[in-house]
């Protein structure tokens, strides 16, 4: 696919230029590591590249966002074979292991680097106390086993689309197929377009079949988050893209606790959606102006929802997995034995 460049005789198109070998790809993304960013992502900046992991290999970069999560980078040209099982095999290797150390333990075994690095990603002289959280955010992440896996290359085999494809949307595992393209200006300059090139094989369903879609990649690690401190009788239910629920034990069918997420925000929230639950709605509407810690939000009742009453606080979708999940187990531990003797 070319892509075209005004300049002083018209428009002209520029067609793809191959990379010459993976170091130059590396070098390219190295240098800029937004190219790999998600849309409507956090920035990311380089950590370091050809990272020695133990018991999983070498590395070709290593990366950190602005919300603490570490990206783990491969690269590979379609053109250079190789097993594509084995690639992608190698994910579980690398995120595996980066989520099984510390901070400081991840953080000495490139160096320091990942100290720059999180002073880098904050922009020029930053705030203790901000430094300090994000560095406390990226020792939660790793705990939570909550790190992002790229596989970058030029021309994707269909395999390695279906493959990856399949891991995107079948685990947990946050893993993310790159193509990204090389066009060169009339200076001589590289351009680089990124597109996601991962195929969800369930594209081949046929066309009359129930897609089940699948939670965004942002709301997925909230639910991860959650899970790992989850208390006993307070997983989460159902399978739903925008919404999962909290049902404790002899609660009635409709009041429950639950995630719900929107265009640009993530609830942490208590639902009245049945008869049997509209007789706690006195005491659940009392709980309202009550503040969840952490975060020093005020909780909110809305009485007219389209479901029916809910009490909830809202977290815009930019804020830390850890925070909204800690933000829902701080809600339960607030409010479970209050509506439960109401009951």
């Amino acid at each position: 696919m070319a892509i075209y460049q005004r300049g002083t005789s018209g428009v002209v198109p520029l067609e793809p230029q191959p990379f010459d070998d993976e170091r130059e790809l590396e070098a390219a993304l190295a240098e800029t590591p937004n190219i790999l960013r998600e849309a409507n992502g956090p920035d990311l900046v380089l950590v370091a590249r050809q990272v020695g992991i133990p018991q999983a290999g070498i590395l070709d970069l290593l990366l950190l966002d602005s919300r603490g999560t570490v990206v783990a980078v491969e690269v590979k040209l379609g053109r250079n074979g190789g097993s594509r099982r084995e690639v992608v095999g190698q994910v579980v290797d690398y995120v595996s292991m980066l989520t099984s150390m510390t901070a400081d333990e991840l953080d000495r075994s490139v160096g320091g680097a990942l100290k720059r690095a999180a002073q880098s990603v904050l922009g020029p002289n930053p705030r203790r106390e901000t430094y300090e959280s994000l560095w406390t955010d990226i020792g939660t992440n790793l705990r939570a086993g909550l790190a992002r896996y790229v596989v970058a290359t030029d021309d994707p085999p269909p395999d390695l689309q279906r493959i990856v494809g399949f891991l995107a949307g079948r685990s947990n595992l946050r893993v993310s197929l790159i193509a990204v393209a090389k066009h060169v200006d009339a200076g001589g300059q590289p351009i680089y377009v990124p597109r996601s090139a991962e195929r969800d094989p369930r594209s081949a369903a046929p066309p009359d079949a129930k897609q089940r879609r699948v939670p965004s990649s942002d709301f997925q690690a909230v639910l991860d988050a959650y899970t790992a401190i989850a208390g006993p009788g307070c997983g989460l239910s159902g399978q739903a893209y925008n919404y999962r629920q909290i049902r404790p034990r002899g609660w009635p069918a409709g009041l429950h606790y639950e995630f719900l997420k929107t265009v640009d925000a993530v609830g942490v929230e208590i639902h009245l959606e049945s008869k049997a639950a509209l007789t706690v709605s006195t005491t659940v509407q009392a709980l309202a102006r009550k503040t969840i810690p952490d975060s020093a939000q005020r909780l909110q009742w809305e009485s007219a929802w389209t479901y029916g009453p809910r009490l909830y606080v809202k977290f815009p979708v930019t804020t830390p997995p850890e925070r909204v999940a800690a933000a829902m187990k701080q809600l339960i531990d607030l409010t479970y034995r209050t509506i439960t003797l109401a009951l």
